[in-house]
């Protein structure tokens, strides 16, 4: 059981709903809030319990002979204006939101608090050397009569403490109580204040639960409408936390009792890791000096990354941001390759680095890197994993190079770069290679994924689709997507879809390349087709089946559906689903249709809010739309994926896998402009100097 008393007395000091969302299932939660039945019935929802749960009860009132004689000193200092600290003691007492030491009244009021003390023993209550208000009810009828002048003076005086104690414990909340505004929560998420934390008893973790109220605080101003300053602080809070998650973790043992030091070792993040994140952030502005600053802070980064092909791929990418044929492309390119050179096995790195040089520079450099491929024995035929970033001329000029490669290297790279020059005659050529290999009878010949096939079959003629169709079918399960791409390419060419998709593995195989050939303008009545694609949708979400395996249908088909005008229809049927499945279909759908992607995003908005706090990585998907969401819901979201990225122990909050800076840069945009993608990157150079 817990027990948590006078709930109201804590606000806005604790976030409700959040605390309890760890709280098992068999565990009780007993609140006690001051008020009549309705107010109790109003902080149901506010803790986030659930009304069918949750149980009422009023408690019994007692007599207080205290109450009258306060009651007397407060209104007898009221009307004779008595001169006596008392009163002011009990003013200090009610805007505090924590006990105060003697040391703290003294201070606070300018003189010894012994005498004081003694003289309000019948309202104030001493523990272990701290004072507060025998009851609540006390406090805040001490409260109610102060004036809104009085109030402000005391929590100045409270404010005015020891940096170290009081004002450290309660400077955040006080803010909060008073809506401070938002540049007045600064010096909470800076170093000096981490550096006080960690001496108080609670150490990192009181300054972890400030980041997190000056957080929320800076994302719910950007929904009302706020500049870049608060979107900076929400940046700053969230990659300072992340910082001392990523430090923090030691044993506890070696330290002194009641503080944690700090493995500064661990930086925010590595150079590559703040390189990626600020060209993400500068790559999203428009062209002018605050882009190209931005950038500039990402190339030195870049240039302090210690492994060597490490740094030029930063560099590399950095390339890439520049426009087409500017000599700041041109040098950062040179740049990377130099780089690259210098890095074992990073001959494909130069291949992919060509493009970014001047056309016959870029084919020296090509063949260059395919010739050290060959020297050093790795498979020339991998070229078909890089092919697709290849410009049409440097492929044209690798054509004779991959032409004298071994088998099956030959077939693998060819079919690459036919696809990707898509010359007929060089796909034809291609897949006679392919084709030669395939039945020459070598052990080796259907080992690995038929990429190559799958690369030709958009560009292949009737004949030669066929017969790739029957080796495709021999890779069996490796041959999956080439088969599909094979079916839908021959039914493309004129051959009968019910004949061919038999071929294909399971019923939603064939449905998903059946929904493709909507796209065809030879397919024989497209609406009775959209029809039966609609029926077979409809029956899957009515059969037992998994909540995963009836969106995996969906999935399939929606897309062409939808280029069909099937919007509302699929719509319809995602209400079958669970929330997640519902959110996710949603988003697809807003993905595949413009015009209706508004009000897909919205609707995709409300579900993904209602969604448990470990599901906030799902609201990436979101992110892509943040221009037509409204600006509050823009903000609650960019709240919990900051929440989400903060929270993160392996310092992945500015680049990783999960919910990072880099991903979050259009809802930044959307949210603060040009200037709030600015404020962004200067706290990401900013928070990565306090952790070196």
């Amino acid at each position: 059981m817990i027990a948590l008393t006078d709930v109201d007395e804590a606000e806005p000091s604790v976030r409700w709903p959040a605390l309890f969302t760890g709280v098992g299932a068999g565990v009780k939660v007993v609140a006690t809030v001051e008020g009549d039945d309705a107010v109790a019935h109003a902080w149901i929802d506010r803790l986030g319990f659930d009304p069918a749960r949750t149980l009422v009860h009023a408690l019994p009132s007692c007599p207080d002979p205290a109450w009258e004689s306060l009651v007397g000193l407060l209104e007898e200092k009221a009307t004779d204006g008595k001169e006596t600290q008392a009163p002011g003691l009990l003013g200090l007492l009610a805007c505090a939101w924590g006990r105060l030491s003697a040391d703290d009244i003294a201070r606070g009021l300018g003189e010894p608090a012994d005498l004081l003390l003694a003289e309000v023993a019948p309202w104030v209550a001493e523990v272990e050397g701290t004072y507060a208000f025998r009851q609540s009810a006390y406090r805040r009828e001490v409260e109610a009569r102060l004036a809104p002048e009085a109030r402000a003076a005391w929590v100045r005086r409270l404010l005015e403490l020891s940096p170290g104690g009081y004002a450290c414990d309660y400077g955040c909340v006080h803010r909060l109580a008073q809506r401070a505004p938002v540049a007045a929560f600064a010096p909470l998420v800076a170093q000096d204040h981490l550096t006080r934390w960690m001496q108080r008893p609670l150490d990192g973790f009181g300054f972890v639960s400030d980041l997190e109220r000056v957080r929320g605080r800076a994302a719910a101003s950007l929904g009302q409408g706020a500049d870049a300053e608060a979107l900076g602080l929400a940046v700053r809070a969230t990659l300072a936390e992340a910082s001392y998650h990523g430090m923090a973790r030691r044993p506890r043992r070696r330290a002194p009792v009641g503080v944690q030091e700090l493995d500064r070792r661990r930086p925010l993040a590595d150079h590559r890791a703040q390189s990626t994140a600020l060209l993400a952030l500068g790559s999203a502005m428009a062209p002018g000096p605050g882009r190209t600053e931005v950038l500039q802070a990402s190339l030195r980064a870049a240039r302090r990354i210690p492994a060597a092909e490490e740094r030029a791929c930063a560099i590399h990418a950095l390339a890439s941001a520049w426009e087409d044929d500017s000599a700041e492309r041109r040098a950062l390119a040179r740049e990377a390759v130099d780089a690259y050179r210098g890095a074992p096995q990073a001959a494909w790195n130069l291949l992919a680095a060509a493009p970014l040089l001047p056309a016959e520079e870029g084919m020296a450099l090509a063949r260059e890197a395919l010739a050290a491929v060959q020297a050093a024995g790795e498979d020339p035929g991998d070229l078909e994993l890089f092919a697709g970033e290849l410009s049409r001329p440097i492929a044209e000029a690798l054509w004779p190079v991959a032409a004298s490669f071994p088998m099956p290297s030959r077939a693998r790279a060819l079919a690459a770069l036919a696809a990707r020059i898509g010359d007929p005659d060089r796909v034809r050529a291609a897949f006679d290679v392919v084709s030669a290999y395939l039945e020459s009878g070598s052990d080796d010949a259907f080992d690995g994924k038929p990429l190559h096939l799958r690369m030709l079959a958009p560009r292949l003629d009737l004949d030669r689709a066929d017969r790739a169709l029957r080796f495709a079918a021999a890779f069996g399960d490796l041959g999956r997507d080439a088969l599909q791409a094979l079916v839908l390419r021959l039914i493309e060419l004129g051959e009968p879809s019910r004949a061919l998709l038999p071929l294909l593995r399971d019923e939603e195989e064939r449905l998903g390349v059946l929904a493709r050939t909507l796209a065809f303008p030879s397919t024989p009545d497209p609406g009775r087709l959209r029809a039966e694609l609609l029926g077979a949708l409809g029956a899957s979400t009515s059969a037992p089946r998994t909540p995963g395996e009836r969106f995996g249908l969906f999935f399939q088909v929606a897309p062409p559906l939808v280029a069909s005008g099937a919007t509302d229809a699929l719509v319809a049927v995602a209400e079958t689903f669970d929330e997640r499945a519902r959110f996710a279909a949603l988003v697809l759908l807003a993905q595949h249709d413009a015009v209706r992607a508004p009000e897909l995003a919205r609707r995709a908005l409300s579900l993904g809010l209602a969604l448990p706090s470990e599901d906030a990585p799902r609201l990436l998907h979101l992110v892509p739309f943040s221009p037509h969401l409204p600006r509050a819901g823009a903000a609650e979201v960019l709240a919990r994926l900051l929440d989400d990225a903060a929270s993160d122990l392996r310092s992945a909050a500015l680049a990783g896998d999960g919910v990072s800076l880099e991903k979050l840069v259009p809802l930044l945009a959307s949210l603060a402009g040009d200037p709030g993608l600015m404020e962004a990157a200067r706290e990401v150079q900013r928070v990565a100097a306090w952790f070196p």
